[in-house]
């Protein structure tokens, strides 16, 4: 059973999902949305225990996916890493019609959401995530 937990901020409301099937919740999610593209964040320790389980559901998505593997360490928690996602997201062409999943443990979530807020701010790739969920958990 997959269980949600809804981080309500002032500025910045997410959820995170847990449990024996997250990937379906969230697979079921973004399909549901008028999404165009994702980009999956994937802690390498992770990928490297569970990538066929990953590909297999995020086969089912219903817009164009793409992968970025990340060394979740504290080393790696820092701005040359957001620029590397960051030049993925602009790469290809992401917007507020794009979603970006998160697939590991805090590390990666930090690094993610400081790149949604970062890229947001500074208007080099025009995200709106964050406010699609939010107005979806409403």
């Amino acid at each position: 059973m997959t269980k949600q937990i809804k981080i309500k901020l002032p500025d910045n409301s997410y959820s995170v999902f847990f449990g024996n099937d997250p990937l379906s919740e969230v697979v079921n999610r973004i399909n549901a949305l008028p999404i165009d593209k994702c980009l999956v964040v994937i802690d390498r320790n992770v990928y490297s225990f569970h990538s066929l389980l990953i590909k297999k559901y995020f086969a089912n998505i219903n817009c164009k996916s793409y992968v970025y593997i990340f060394t979740a360490t504290e080393k790696n928690k820092n701005f040359a890493q957001v620029q590397k996602i960051e030049k993925q997201l602009s790469d290809y062409n992401f917007s507020r019609n794009s979603v970006i999943v998160a697939i590991g443990g805090g590390l990666t979530g930090d690094c993610l959401l400081y790149t949604s807020d970062a890229a947001d701010e500074r208007s080099s790739v025009d995200l709106g995530g964050r406010r699609i969920i939010k107005k979806q958990n409403k």
